[in-house]
């Protein structure tokens, strides 16, 4: 029994582990990882790509990396003369069907549900 326990224990140890490693993956500074999604983040009336609605959907629980990549995909934009609409961007979780927390806001503008 104690040996079924240690091992219990390990597996648990590790299965923890795992699940730390794959968010440290999820780098909320590359911005890039949603290119992507640039129609969609331009024109408001765009329908995301399955790539763009893939890679949200690998933000589903982090909305706050989200915001942060979408923040720093808009100060490329920017500074590089591309279209960027922030509020097109915001909207993107929901045409993706991606949940985001009930009344969570981006840069203070309210991000849709789906």
């Amino acid at each position: 029994m104690p040996k079924l326990v240690l091992i219990l224990f390990f597996l648990v140890a590790a299965a923890a582990q795992w699940r730390i490693s794959i968010a440290q993956q999820q780098s909320c500074s590359d911005w890039t990882q949603l290119l992507d999604c640039q129609n969609a983040a331009s024109d408001p009336s765009a329908t995301p790509s399955g790539e763009c609605c893939n890679r949200i959907r690998q933000y589903q629980n982090a909305p706050d990396c989200l915001c942060t990549m979408l923040l720093a995909a808009r100060n490329a934009a920017q500074s590089t003369g591309l279209p960027f609409n922030l509020q097109a961007a915001l909207s993107i979780p929901a045409k993706c069907h991606v949940q985001v927390p009930s009344g969570y806001s981006c840069a203070g503008i309210p991000i849709p549900s789906s």
